[in-house]
């Protein structure tokens, strides 16, 4: 027979990979003058959309945040404090 298992460490790479793009995005965007900007978040990989978020405000030192209704149709949209 054949074991199939998870590939945990593909998922948290997935989740650093988002973080980090977020991030990347968010310093473009500032750079542009704005204040505001979505990005699509990954499905599948045991984590959702509201875990997402809090990641990244706390990886931002909330500087970056997502809002009360920031999770709409596969988007996230991420706010840059001023």
């Amino acid at each position: 027979m054949i074991e199939i298992k998870v590939n945990k460490s593909a998922r948290q790479q997935q989740v650093r990979n988002f973080l980090g793009n977020t991030i990347i995005m968010a310093q473009d965007v500032a750079d542009r003058g704005r204040d505001r900007f979505r990005m699509r978040y990954p499905r599948n990989i045991g984590i959702g959309p509201r875990e997402l978020v809090e990641m990244v405000e706390k990886e931002t030192n909330s500087t970056v945040y997502g809002g009360y209704k920031c999770i709409n149709d596969g988007f996230i949209t991420f706010n840059i404090r001023s």
